[in-house]
Order: C-alpha cells, then structure tokens, then sequence
C-alpha cells in the first residue's frame, strides 16, 4: 500500500478516532471544508469501515493543535490524504477492538460479527460493543491509544460485508488476515 503523508505525519489513532460517550464516534480531519464536503466524505468512511451507522459519527471541527497536522487543503488532495488516513485509522481501531472482544468473549476472531457497534460472537451469541469497558475497568469510551502499524487493511466489498436490516453488518471473518 503506498505510504499515506498524513499518517506518516500522525501515526497515533489518538489523533483521527475518539470512541465517545453516547456511543459515538469522534473522527478528527486536518482538512478544512471550504465547500467539497470533506467532512461527511470521512464521516461515511469511518462509519463504513467501523460497520457503525452514519448518525453515530461526529467530525470535529478542525482547530490547531487538536487535529491532524495535514498541511493545507487544496489541490484535490483531501479524500486522497485524509480520507484514506480515516478508513486507514478506522481499520486499525476495528481490528484492535475486535481482538479485545475476541479476548473478553474467549471466542475465535472469526467467530465475530459487527453491527452497528455491536460485537457478536456466532459461536456463543455472545456480545460486547465499542463502547463496553473491558475488564480491568479501563473505559472503551476513552480513545484507542494505539499507532496505526500499517499493516491494518480496510474492509473490502465482499462476502465480509452483508446488508441486514438496512444497514451493513461486517464478519470478522473477512479480517483474519489483518493485524495492527
């Protein structure tokens, strides 16, 4: 995968992902709209690599010394830089929390199922979200606190993703290869 100067710039999941309070999604961009809507563009990113729905994700407006460090916005560059870096970060963060349920829930990685935040083991039916605290009491909705690897690749359409209910639910099934 070719190297992507944003997150090179800002490797830590800290700076592009915040799990919240409410069940929600902060996602930061260091590009600013001035008209193409690059807000929603990585807001429907993140919530479609997380398997979230799209009301669960908040883009925070971009402010100095917070967001992402991604130099200027022009040139046609922010879905090609910013972008990739949210799906890029969003993946990474998914696959850490789906280790994490793997672990709380004594299941098989490619035993779960994401919907809407939800985690569910089809082995033992199982389940855990984004947002539950794992054991030892360290609260999920603190941010992943995590570097992104690299190694991490976003969802692909395939027999991974399936529609239910009208709105995706993800296999980790599909995910078995990646690691963060």
């Amino acid at each position: 995968m070719t190297p992507n100067p944003s997150l090179e710039a800002n490797p830590a999941l800290d700076d592009w992902l915040t799990f919240g309070p409410g069940e929600t999604v902060t996602v930061r961009s260091g590009k600013v709209d001035i008209g193409q809507r690059i807000s929603t563009a990585v807001a429907l990113l993140a919530a479609d690599e997380l398997g979230i729905d799209p009301g669960r994700v908040e883009v925070a407006p971009v402010e100095t010394g917070r967001s992402p460090d991604e130099g200027f916005t022009s040139g046609s560059q922010s879905m090609a830089r910013s972008g990739n870096a949210v799906r890029l970060a969003a993946a990474t963060a998914r696959r850490h929390l789906l280790e994490r349920a793997a672990a709380v829930l004594e299941v098989d990685i490619a035993a779960l199922e994401v919907d809407d935040g939800t985690i569910r083991s089809r082995a033992t039916n199982r389940k855990t979200s984004y947002w539950t605290s794992p054991p030892g009491g360290r609260s999920a909705s603190l941010s992943i606190r995590r570097r992104r690897s690299g190694r991490a690749r976003p969802l692909t359409m395939s027999a991974a993703r399936r529609w239910r209910g009208g709105w995706r639910t993800s296999s980790a099934a599909g995910l078995a290869s990646c690691t963060t």
